[in-house]
């Protein structure tokens, strides 16, 4: 069973910003996990979808596992196989592309990340408009919250990922 990880919200990870809908890399457990648990990804049964397009479709071209597989692949490096048309790009451009997707060396080195909760007692302080966009970008659930107070310990209850200390330039 073939499966991607999916963007629920724009992640920035890496060097290069994910919108949502975009496949992840699932190359590394810890953030995978991070995502899952958070609710800023979701797995996606990639193989399945496949399956039903091609027997919706009926068509001969229909793309196997392997095809299926490449094109994550090249989608998760961020190399498109189209040009603005919609069209192939044809070889020599496709192989320009992944070259350059491979080789392509990010601008920022990779931080080291760590889980730290936020403080509930200065959430509390905060506009209740801007506890909301925060609980919504991080996934939090304040259905039940009446109160910032209430709102920000929700908030502070979650892990938050920031790069570490020692890695601030």
């Amino acid at each position: 069973m073939a499966k991607k990880l999916i963007a629920a919200r724009p992640i920035q990870y890496m060097g290069r910003t994910y919108d949502r809908g975009d496949t992840l890399p699932a190359h590394d457990p810890r953030m995978t996990e991070a995502w899952l648990k958070h609710g800023s990804a979701e797995w996606e049964d990639t193989e399945q979808n496949q399956q039903a397009a091609a027997q919706g479709e009926g068509t001969p071209g229909a793309m196997g596992p392997m095809a299926a597989a490449v094109l994550q692949t090249l989608d998760g490096l961020g190399v498109k196989i189209t040009d603005d048309a919609g069209e192939f790009c044809g070889e020599e451009e496709l192989t320009a592309r992944i070259v350059a997707a491979i080789t392509e060396e990010p601008d920022d080195p990779p931080k080291a990340l760590v889980a730290v909760h936020l403080d509930a007692t200065m959430l509390a302080k905060l506009k209740t408009e801007d506890l909301e966009k925060l609980a919504a970008d991080l996934g939090v659930d304040l259905a039940e919250a009446k109160t910032n107070t209430e709102r920000a310990e929700r908030i502070a209850a979650v892990e938050v990922l920031i790069p570490e200390a020692g890695d601030a330039q």
